[in-house]
């Protein structure tokens, strides 16, 4: 819970450091989704370690403890680190069908997919608040670090690039958005192993 918040607000300072949001994507895959029970939506702060651990889930209604509470939030606030945005640029940082209506642009943005999604289509519907017109913007999006085969961004139907760096955005310039547009991401589940801190000689 604290080091997703930290991430994000490190992020914030460094948005095209795509390192923070394939941390962040590891913690709510690996930490936060399971710490929901999936038969009465009890709770878990924290995973107990060692040999047949168990969670310890809490009932229907968060714990009287501050943890309690804590891990109830976490379950309300996926979409928080989904979107990030500047004057002109809009980060696209995680993959789960979510909404969001970038105010100043005037523009609402949703992603069509399953979650986890190994496609993602990014909807973008824009009337700029000043000139009524549609709004103008870049878009970057994230090539997750363990996307190493098969990736791809289409706008249109079209690549936007020939190969894509893991760990890294991608970026689909400033343009004049329409209704009709559509950007498509692909990115096929494959098999990837992450050492541990105590095995990177062996990365």
């Amino acid at each position: 819970y604290n080091l997703a918040k930290l991430t994000k607000d490190l992020n914030c300072f460094d948005p095209d450091n795509a390192a923070y949001m394939d941390y962040y994507e590891r913690i709510l895959y690996n930490q936060i989704v399971g710490s929901v029970h999936p038969d009465h939506w009890g709770v878990t702060y924290q995973y107990a370690v060692g040999m047949n651990a168990r969670k310890p889930f809490g009932n229907e209604t968060p714990q009287s403890t501050c943890c309690g509470g804590t891990g109830a939030e976490n379950h309300v606030k996926y979409q928080e680190a989904a979107y990030f945005v500047n004057d002109n640029t809009i980060w696209v940082a995680l993959y789960l069908p979510t909404t969001a209506y970038w105010e100043a642009k005037g523009a609402l943005l949703y992603q069509e997919c399953e979650w986890p999604a190994e496609k993602v289509t990014v909807h973008v519907s824009t009337t700029d608040p000043v000139n009524g017109k549609n709004a103008s913007f870049a878009m970057k999006l994230r090539v997750p670090y363990w996307a190493t085969e098969g990736f791809d961004v289409k706008l249109n139907g079209k690549s936007i690039a020939k190969s894509y760096q893991p760990c890294s955005y991608v970026e689909i310039p400033t343009r004049e958005w329409s209704p009709a547009d559509k950007v498509e991401v692909v990115m096929p589940f494959t098999k990837h192993i992450n050492w541990g801190p105590d095995k990177m000689d062996l990365a």
